[in-house]
């Protein structure tokens, strides 16, 4: 099988990190093609991303160069990167197979709508990762749509000491971990640190992750309190996470962040911005708390959650129990698998 997904630019601002950074997008493709190489399948990968591939994925050709094998199906990832997309279809026309699409990131940021909508149509299976995403698409109906999960992508192990040495105190710690667009919610977070600090002085915000767009979300508060710690990898990501109270990501336009999966995952309680769909993902009052994109709503949501450590407990073992269960890639990959065998067939896959 060939995946396809498109690479995002390197960061401008802040200290690199010790690896590239990776959307989640890209992680997605990268995460789901890896568990389907662990299932026995042969997976190559067509991209223009800077991203290693990690064996057994190989490289697809794409300077025209003879390729691998013939695909029995292409999987293209992300309409935020239609020239890949396009890519992807291309090969799978050249070939004849089925072509299977994750549209990944939210329409809001797709930079074509009426190429991502035709794709949507051209596609023998369109993968969904909440019903409120398949319910947007441009689908003549819903019986080319499929709905599968994501997973995290962590380290294999986490240090949260190392993590807390590089803070001022070790008071309650809020994490803003993601890309530093004005999408993202920084400048919502930016603005209401000083409001959560009237009730909870003690508090401490880090602020972990890259920027593409070259607008970072604002001016961060001159408080020792408010620590950026620029890009990361995943080790530190790791780490940052597992030293973390709660994570908030004040998002305006979202799918499905994978960085709640691997808040999730490892025991932590999320805050999200109400985008269209977010009660697809975040179980408010189970696992996290959905908020509007003001300061003093974000405030109020972490003021609500800090002041009660109890709580905060309760949502993370709920969304550990969560990601456990339903959001690993092993479970995204057998869910793959079964679409594809939908569009190639039993006796191939």
């Amino acid at each position: 099988m060939l995946i396809t997904f498109g690479g995002y630019a390197p960061p401008v601002v802040g200290p690199p990190a010790a690896t590239p950074t990776r959307a989640g997008a890209e992680l997605m493709a990268l995460c789901t093609g890896g568990a389907l190489a662990e299932r026995g399948h042969q997976v190559a990968v067509l991209t223009d991303s800077q991203s290693h591939l990690i064996p057994p994925l190989v490289p697809w050709p794409v300077d025209g160069g003879d390729p691998p094998w013939t695909p029995d199906v292409v999987h293209a990832f992300d309409l935020a990167k239609p020239s890949t997309v396009q890519s992807g279809l291309d090969v799978a026309r050249q070939f004849g197979t089925p072509f299977v699409l994750t549209p990944s990131s939210a329409r809001k940021v797709w930079p074509d709508p009426s190429f991502g909508d035709a794709a949507c149509v051209s596609a023998d299976l369109v993968l969904g990762l909440t019903p409120s995403e398949v319910d947007a698409l441009a689908l003549p109906d819903r019986s080319s749509a499929r709905l599968v999960g994501i997973g995290p992508s962590l380290a294999a192990t986490a240090d949260p000491e190392t993590f807390r040495r590089k803070l001022p105190s070790d008071g309650p710690v809020v994490l803003f971990l993601g890309r530093r667009s004005p999408l993202k919610g920084l400048d919502v977070l930016r603005l209401a640190a000083p409001l959560v600090w009237r009730a909870i002085p003690e508090a401490i915000f880090a602020v972990a992750g890259p920027s593409w767009e070259g607008d970072d979300g604002g001016t961060a508060p001159d408080d020792p309190r408010f620590v950026d710690l620029g890009e990361v990898d995943v080790g530190a990501k790791t780490d940052a996470i597992a030293g973390s109270t709660v994570l908030c990501l004040p998002t305006r336009a979202d799918v499905f962040p994978l960085v709640f999966v691997e808040a999730w995952t490892l025991g932590r309680p999320v805050i999200s911005g109400d985008y269209p769909g977010v009660a697809d993902v975040v179980r408010a009052g189970v696992d996290g708390l959905i908020c509007d994109v003001r300061p003093e709503a974000v405030a109020e949501a972490i003021i609500e959650l800090l002041s009660d450590p109890a709580r905060c407990r309760r949502f993370g073992a709920a969304g550990r129990a969560r990601a456990e269960r339903e959001l690993t890639w092993a479970v995204v990959a057998e869910a793959v698998e079964s679409c594809y065998r939908e569009v190639v067939g039993v006796g191939i896959l």
